[in-house]
Parts: structure tokens; sequence; C-alpha cells
């Protein structure tokens, strides 16, 4: 951790964070605190230990992990994480498995398996949710572009590029801007 204000430097070991684990997805919740989503595969052909990817708080005053839960039951990795407006914890596991956790009190409010975009898409670069200037999230899937309505959990196909999703995702002055293997390319949200 850097800060870039004062120059200070700290190192948190993975013992520290997920043991046994790679940290696959972060993202920030509204009080400060850092949500980190797992993985159980091994970043450079070392031996898988953990069983299932979890989903652990880390507290930003202390530095130390305050929560863990476990949202998807078996699954290898949390893909990617996101928070909008309303405080709750959106994420994606392998298998297109989209679900909803409370990080107050640690129920999962909604979980289903998405099927209808393609495949999950991002290989190693996992970073397939973004919140759009309209407060919804989108979503990267190997053959389309979703939206996510925060609070209703509902989803719906934005668009089909007809070209495969390999990488992504940014928003950008109302683009949505992914990877098709080495092309970049952008679709008008028309926000």
């Amino acid at each position: 951790i850097y800060n870039v204000r004062t120059a200070e430097e700290q190192v948190l070991r993975p013992d520290d964070l997920v043991p046994d684990q790679g940290i696959q997805a972060m993202a920030a919740l509204p009080d400060g605190d850092v949500l980190l989503g797992s993985t159980t595969a091994a970043g450079t052909g070392g031996t898988r230990v953990a069983k299932e990817a979890v989903i652990s708080r880390l507290d930003w005053e202390t530095r130390t992990i305050a929560e863990t839960w476990v949202p998807v039951p078996g699954a290898s990795s949390i893909t990617d994480l996101i928070v909008p407006r309303d405080g709750l914890i959106y994420g994606l596991a392998p298998g297109g498995v989209f679900f909803v956790l409370d990080p107050e009190t640690g129920e999962l409010i909604h979980t289903e398996t998405i099927t209808e975009y393609g495949g999950m898409t991002g290989t190693q670069a996992s970073r397939v949710m973004a919140l759009g200037p309209d407060g919804h999230i989108y979503v990267l899937f190997r053959d389309a572009i979703a939206r996510i309505v925060p609070g209703t959990f509902r989803h719906q196909e934005v668009a089909r590029p007809g070209v495969p999703i390999t990488a992504g995702i940014t928003i950008a002055d109302g683009r949505l801007y992914f990877a098709s293997d080495r092309h970049l390319w952008s679709y008008d949200l028309g926000l």
C-alpha cells in the first residue's frame, strides 16, 4: 500500500489477507474498507490448496481482515466485484454466476446463473464490470454487453458487437470500451 500524499509504504503478505489464495478482484465500500475477491488458482503453476473462493473485507483503518464470506460455494474464483450507490456487493463467479451480498449482514440477497449473453470473458484481465454515469452496472460477456439495474438485480442486453469480447472494461465520455483479441472497440451507451 503506497500513500501518494505521505510516501508511506506498507506491505501486507498473503497470509495477512487470504491464506492459500490469490486476489482476483477488488472493490471499495462507501466506508473506505476494501473488498477482496479471491481465486484458488495458483498464479505461477503452484499447487491449489484452497477449495473455494471467498470475499474478504479488509478494514482499511487496521489493515486486517474483518470478515470473510463464501458467496458461491465451491467456486474457484470471484471474477469481479463492484459496489454501486446502494452499498451492496455485486459480483460474478465462473460459469456466469451473478450474486449480490449485503456487506452489513453477510446475507446473500440474490444469486442466478446468467448464460444468455455468452460465456464469461476477461481471462487474465478480470475486470468485466463498471458503473455507468447513469448508475447502472455494465457487464461484459463473451458475446454481449449487458446492463444490471442495482436494487432490482434485473439484467438486459445492451448490444451484441458481433465480435468476441475478450477483455475490458472502461467507460469514458459515454462510451464503453473493450477488447476483441488485439483490437480496441467502443460502444456509445447513448447516455
